[in-house]
């Protein structure tokens, strides 16, 4: 009978101690991110070291997604989509700016459509304001924005850059990651599913975000075909 109980109790001992460590190892609640997902509302998962290591190695197969940004006090607003070396974006205006040096004056809110895709190892960009007709210029950089911010993080993670406020700490307030970059702002990073989900720069005085990133829909984005030029 003794030794049935002792059994018993070593079995529950087992069973508590596997409970545990699959409680300590759960991520945060599950959470679908949509382009109507607002920054504030994402709880960002809690990663380990080796976590954020593998998410850098595996970031450069990362190309098929869509991201939602805001930025400039809402001046600029992209909707992006990822596949492969295309991408395709709405309502960029900035983009456009860089490259005609047209005024924001004379654009307005006017909608801007831009393609930027890989033909013979050269970069090209198309853009339109009707989304039919369409200009082609020589691009300069293809930056899915996904790599480059997650390699960011992973710096400020290890302390690479140097600066003041070096790493990055949790933050309740935020339910994210924080890098404080040392002229008042904050950049906060978010993460789901083994993924970087979101990033944004707050100004720590006042809160207010200068700019923010959310990506999703990762595996989901069709095949992206490019316009004919009509100009």
């Amino acid at each position: 009978m003794k030794k049935i109980i002792a059994i018993t109790a070593v079995v529950l001992v087992i069973i508590m101690s596997l409970t545990a460590f699959v409680a300590c190892d759960k991520k945060g609640e599950e959470q679908e991110i949509t382009a109507d997902t607002k920054f504030e509302d994402i709880v960002s998962d809690k990663i380990t070291e080796e976590e954020l290591i593998s998410m850098v190695q595996d970031s450069k197969n990362v190309d098929n997604f869509r991201i939602e940004f805001c930025g400039d006090n809402n001046r600029v607003q992209l909707s992006i989509e990822v596949c492969g070396e295309k991408m395709k974006s709405v309502n960029n205006t900035y983009d456009l700016i860089a490259e005609t040096g047209t005024p924001l004056a004379i654009l307005g809110t006017t909608a801007v459509y831009t393609y930027v895709y890989y033909e013979d190892d050269i970069l090209y960009k198309l853009f339109s304001f009707d989304n039919k007709n369409w200009r082609k210029v020589t691009g300069r950089y293809f930056n899915n924005y996904y790599t480059e911010d997650l390699e960011l993080f992973y710096a400020y993670y290890r302390g690479l850059d140097g600066a003041e406020g070096v790493g990055v700490k949790w933050s309740d307030e935020y339910k994210a990651y924080v890098y404080e970059d040392g002229d008042g702002n904050d950049w906060v990073y978010k993460f789901k599913n083994n993924r970087l989900c979101a990033f944004a720069i707050y100004d720590k005085d006042d809160k207010s975000d200068d700019m923010s990133f959310i990506y999703y829909d990762f595996g989901k984005v069709p095949e992206i075909t490019i316009p004919e030029i009509t100009e």
